[in-house]
């Protein structure tokens, strides 16, 4: 009820009757409306909000500020039961963020350092924990550990993906695109084999010591020695 009226002193108190029944019952409900009082204002009179369950005071007029005192569609507490509850869980002033048991997200870095420790993560059967940092536009890493229930084994899979060379000590790190002719690096071996044991682009036949495992030998001399499988080539 909004009807609060001030009583004119030239009016008796017979005549002012109603107006003071109405007084006594604006100020038992509060001021309570589905808007609030904008006559006959006084600073600290409260309003209770019907429509929002709220209850407000009025701190400042021209233009009228009211404030929440109470929110009715919570349930009320005190600061003692907060610091009980989160107890060891946050400082006493409640400066930290809490993730939500489900969902949620870190806006910002954290540290994890617990010394002479371990950090634990507990994950259901089957369950998966992944770390990915965001795309700063140079490179996308993710890392996924998980558990595979059908071998009774944890995993861990990693992917990079980079814009640009990746280099460790100054040196680039080769990938699968520098396979391949033309790719201008001096490999040590070929399936095993020294660049030795090949025939370069310019060798003559008389250059190789065996064609098809046999032993070859090439002159001007008519064959002689040898074994079954060799090969003697006679020029004149």
């Amino acid at each position: 009820m909004q009807n609060y009226q001030t009583m004119p002193d030239t009016k008796k108190l017979n005549e002012s009757r109603l107006i003071i029944v109405n007084n006594f019952l604006t100020a038992l409900s509060q001021n309570s409306g589905t808007a609030f009082p904008t006559l006959n204002l006084e600073i600290g009179m409260p309003c209770y909000r019907t429509d929002q369950k709220k209850l407000y005071v009025l701190t400042a007029t021209g233009p009228d500020v009211w404030e929440l005192l109470f929110d009715m569609n919570f349930t009320p507490t005190t600061q003692e039961a907060v610091d009980t509850a989160l107890a060891g869980k946050s400082d006493t002033e409640h400066t930290h963020a809490y993730l939500p048991l489900a969902g949620g997200e870190l806006t910002n870095a954290v540290d994890i350092n617990y010394n002479g420790g371990e950090v634990r993560i507990a994950m259901a059967v089957g369950g998966r924990f992944y770390i990915a940092p965001n795309d700063d536009g140079d490179f996308q890493w993710t890392r996924e550990f998980g558990y595979d229930p059908t071998t009774n084994n944890w995993y861990v899979e990693t992917n990079l993906d980079v814009v640009g060379d990746v280099t460790s000590g100054g040196n680039r790190c080769l990938t699968t695109a520098d396979e391949g002719a033309g790719n201008g690096l001096d490999a040590d071996t070929v399936d095993g084999k020294q660049a030795s044991e090949f025939l370069g682009v310019t060798a003559k036949a008389a250059d190789s010591s065996k064609w098809d495992g046999a032993n070859k030998t090439v002159s001007t001399g008519a064959p002689t020695g040898g074994a079954s499988g060799d090969i003697w080539l006679q020029y004149e």
